[in-house]
């Protein structure tokens, strides 16, 4: 069956294992967001978009070894940014670090969680993320910015892990971790396993269209430029963002993702 095919086929379905949705935490029109369960045991996705200093904050959290602190982070997370100042970059890794000392990383010392976090103010993105959830800005339907996942075996990764004295096997880190950065896992190496983020700043434009944030159930199955070709195709005749993020989410399904799915697909020129 050819990609066009399947997407009509996935715009019709209906049935589909769809988690709670954390709605209470989401408090704007033109953002679309789906979340599911998927083929898991347990839902170990969380999320969150509101407004923090005057701006808009959007995030997607994954975890692991449990659900504990993504749903910590959901939750906290825009408090502990709200409580920095300064340069915007200086900012983003003083709340990342100050939240993996939060009291529930402690109390889950075998749990952890990926991020990819969005703060838009004044027309400039400022992306943040650990782990392999990932952040994605479409311009005039081509990939704009991207977050570069954060896996063992990404060279400077790699490097890093090697000169804390860690080994990279399996694509693991220690044999264990398939992240090399992440809240969290206590219960590891924290010179290894570190919170600390990649920034980058990115100027909106009058062609900045959607900004995408998902966990890897989707990014494991398709691709970033895949993900802007489909949104183009279908935006002028899907309108509901959330249709959109279902859509996406269910391609990924189609092509045997099992992982929990998160998927937030915002309209930038709503």
């Amino acid at each position: 069956m050819n990609r066009k095919c399947v997407l009509l086929f996935l715009s019709t379905a209906v049935a589909f294992c769809c988690a709670s949705e954390n709605r209470e935490l989401v408090s704007q029109k033109n953002i679309g967001i789906f979340s599911s369960q998927n083929k898991r045991e347990s839902q170990e996705d969380f999320f969150y978009h509101g407004e923090v200093d005057n701006g808009q904050l959007y995030a997607v959290y994954d975890g692991h070894g449990g659900y504990k602190v993504a749903e910590c982070l959901a939750k906290k997370f825009p408090i502990y940014f709200s409580q920095t100042s300064g340069l915007m970059a200086d900012r983003m890794q003083q709340a990342f670090e100050n939240a993996d000392k939060d009291e529930c990383m402690e109390l889950n010392r075998e749990c952890g969680s990926t991020a990819a976090v969005v703060f838009i103010k004044d027309n400039v993105a400022h992306c943040a993320h650990v782990g392999d959830s990932r952040a994605l800005l479409e311009v005039n339907g081509k990939v704009d910015f991207v977050t570069i996942d954060h896996k063992p075996d990404r060279a400077d990764e790699y490097i890093r892990i090697d000169y804390a004295n860690g080994i990279v096997f399996n694509k693991r880190v220690n044999g264990m971790l398939a992240v090399s950065r992440a809240f969290g896992d206590y219960g590891l190496d924290k010179r290894l396993i570190i919170p600390t983020p990649e920034y980058a700043e990115v100027p909106l434009c009058k062609d900045s269209n959607f900004l995408v944030l998902a966990t890897d159930g989707l990014w494991d199955f398709l691709s970033n430029e895949e993900v802007v070709e489909i949104l183009n195709e279908k935006k002028s005749s899907i309108k509901d963002m959330s249709s959109l993020a279902k859509l996406l989410a269910l391609f990924a399904v189609s092509r045997g993702s099992r992982d929990n799915i998160t998927v937030m697909v915002v309209d930038l020129l709503s």
